[in-house]
């Protein structure tokens, strides 16, 4: 039997009790909605001794990580379990600890934790009134087990000097990996704590080179309008993007010590894209690998897009990113994130996108420009494969199409494609030879924002920019010549349908350009479909900085997360 119990992550309350957040199956084995799941720990004689039953959590992302089962594991979660220390107080020795699953059969299943970085975040937990102390203890280097023993004065001081041992053990082993700008940060940590620094720090960025995205509009918004905030961006100081910002006083080049020290210290972390791939330097990596808990900041993600066409909860559910505020742009996403992605009503804010605001206003209508905005497709790794993808093809085709030009030309219209940048990774220099009216962009040379303001049509697939020209009022035709194969290798399909969409939709060349002619000559209103957008775009304003700010702000007022 192949079973799997993870504890993905981890929290405390008050000390008294751990939070832990995890999932938990039989491989190859499909559960159903009336599974049962219990933590359960037993002694060495394999006796049961505490048992609490977990309440049920739809995980689909589970499936998505594990599809190469063939299985679907969306019974496999379990919802946040809080664990008590009291209650453990009676008892005395090691405990191991496992997830029992029980639908026809019972199995029980090793409890494991993974990352070196989450074992880190385990605690000891003291009570004087008992005497007690609960330890952790990580067997075959990743499965948990307790240890309960009686606390007298001599140990009490014993484990304090255990833990100094342990802190400078870990300094030791930066210093056996040379890693001695971590030792010096770390120091400045210390000295910022010592000084009780009172200074609220929130940092900001998007990708390491960019300042287009939410995370750009928010940051200049809080510099122009909540001036009491100190607000920093961070951003590579050779990127092309750096010039957008260089005139605000409070940027920090990323890689720098005081990007590291930032992160440590800061109250806010804010990104519109994955926080660690985008945000985190080696050295914080370094670091909060051994010292987990010195982190205190909140991590808020203005998002890159409306979630709803694809399922992202294999890198976004709560349990593996970890995000305390999560900002959409309606009811209906709202209810998605909480149903499937692990985050509680308080956590999720129905905001709108802060780039939105940069697109209400000064809109231009006077360009006639068709711009061509694919996303990706995660089964090409390498330039051959991408040179001789359908995916490749089916664009150099559209774009070398005869019917295409003549329709692009008699309606002066020029087309702009703006290909993902993991085609710049694959391909250094796209020299494709196209119509004078087609012009490929260089992402490094063009603001993405002015591109989507400025353009009057949008053609793309999959990706969420379709919602950008929505909330423009702008017509959006989308080819899905890969629908089944997106959606079975790429993303899960998300809770949006087709028939739900403002867009006009085709498979074929042929449906992609009857769409464009329609839409040219005038045959399909460019307001078509608006009264769709509602549904996954609440607010059409310019206030979607200001419900930002308001709900990043009342998250201070809410206080504890884990209530």
């Amino acid at each position: 039997m192949d079973g799997i119990a993870r504890i993905e992550n981890l929290a405390y309350k008050d000390n008294m009790q751990i939070i832990i957040r995890g999932f938990a199956f039989i491989r190859g084995k499909e559960l159903s909605r009336n599974t049962e799941k219990f933590f359960v720990i037993k002694n060495n004689s394999n006796k049961e001794i505490y048992i609490k039953k977990l309440n049920l959590q739809i995980r689909t992302d589970i499936t998505f990580l594990y599809r190469d089962d063939n299985v679907d594991y969306s019974f496999s979660g379990f919802e946040d379990f809080k664990l008590d220390f009291k209650e453990l107080l009676n008892l005395e020795g090691e405990y191991k600890a496992y997830i029992r699953v029980k639908d026809i059969q019972e199995y029980d299943i090793k409890l494991e934790v993974a990352l070196a970085e989450i074992r880190n975040k385990f605690i000891k937990y003291y009570n004087k009134e008992a005497k007690k102390i609960i330890d952790w203890n990580f067997y075959e280097k990743k499965y948990v087990s307790l240890i309960i023993r009686d606390q007298t004065k001599n140990i009490f001081l014993k484990e304090k000097l255990n833990y100094l041992k342990k802190d400078l053990k870990k300094i030791k082993i930066l210093i056996k990996n040379k890693n001695y700008l971590e030792i010096y940060i770390l120091f400045l940590y210390l000295v910022i704590k010592l000084i009780n620094c009172k200074k609220e720090i929130w940092i900001l960025g998007e990708r390491k080179d960019t300042a287009q995205d939410n995370s750009y509009i928010f940051f200049k918004y809080l510099c122009e309008t909540e001036k009491e905030i100190n607000a920093y961006y961070i951003i590579d100081k050779f990127s092309n993007d750096y010039k957008k910002v260089n005139n605000y006083k409070n940027i920090i080049n990323w890689g720098s010590i005081r990007h590291t020290l930032y992160l440590l210290i800061s109250k806010y972390s804010i990104n519109s894209y994955s926080e660690k791939a985008n945000m985190y330097t080696n050295e914080y990596k370094n670091i909060i690998r051994l010292f987990p808990n010195i982190v205190n900041r909140k991590k808020i993600f203005l998002q890159h897009g409306v979630i709803g066409m694809s399922r992202l909860n294999h890198t976004l559910h709560k349990n593996r990113a970890d995000i305390d505020l999560f900002f959409v742009s309606s009811d209906f996403e709202k209810k998605h994130i909480i149903s499937e992605y692990g985050y509680k009503e308080n956590e999720v804010i129905v905001s709108g996108l802060c780039r939105w605001d940069n697109l209400y206003e000064n809109i231009n209508t006077n360009k006639k420009v068709i711009l061509i905005m694919p996303t990706w497709r995660n089964w090409i790794k390498t330039e051959k494969e991408l040179l001789e993808s359908d995916y490749f093809d089916r664009y150099i085709n559209l774009l070398k199409n005869e019917k295409f030009l003549e329709i692009v030309k008699k309606n002066n219209y020029i087309v702009k494609v703006y290909f993902h940048y993991h085609i710049d990774n694959l391909i250094k220099n796209i020299n494709l030879i196209f119509d004078k009216n087609v012009q490929i962009i260089n992402r490094h040379k063009e603001d993405i924002q002015k591109l989507i303001k400025n353009s009057d049509i949008l053609i793309s697939d999959y990706s969420s920019v379709m919602f950008d020209f929505a909330y423009m009022g702008k017509p959006v035709i989308l080819y899905q010549f890969d629908y089944e194969d997106f959606y079975n290798n790429h993303y899960n399909k998300g809770p949006i349908d087709k028939k739900d969409l403002f867009s006009l939709i085709g498979e074929s060349e042929i449906e992609i350009l009857k769409h464009l002619e329609n839409i040219c000559e005038g045959k399909i209103s460019k307001k078509m479909h608006m009264k769709k957008t509602s549904k996954f775009i609440k607010n059409i304003d310019n206030n979607n900085c200001k419900r930002t700010f308001n709900g990043i702000k009342n998250l201070d007022i809410e206080g504890n997360k884990y209530e």
